[in-house]
């Protein structure tokens, strides 16, 4: 497994985490998991807001419509084992 988290420049982060193939994960399973935990931790489902008029800083916000399926993705890298495309993909930002 390799992970990685890269700072934005939006006052969060971003994470990035390479699994090895295998019958003991299941991304659905996985993904169901990580939607129970932040479920329970509602500062998880927040997002930045802009105040009106530029007059203060961005403040974290309740978002109602809070979609895990934007932030867990599965990708494949190609096989024998190289990395091709997984190694310049990067998280948005």
């Amino acid at each position: 497994m390799t992970a990685g988290c890269q700072a934005s420049a939006r006052n969060g982060f971003s994470s990035s985490t390479v699994l090895e193939p295998g019958p003991e994960f299941e991304v659905t399973r996985a993904s169901a998991l990580l939607g129970e935990w932040i479920r329970s931790v509602p500062r998880l489902r927040r997002r930045l807001v802009r105040v009106p008029f530029g007059c203060g800083r961005p403040v974290w916000v309740d978002d109602p419509h809070f979609d895990l399926r934007l932030h867990v993705r599965e990708r494949a890298c190609p096989h024998p084992g190289t990395s091709g495309p997984c190694s310049t993909w990067r998280p948005p930002c």
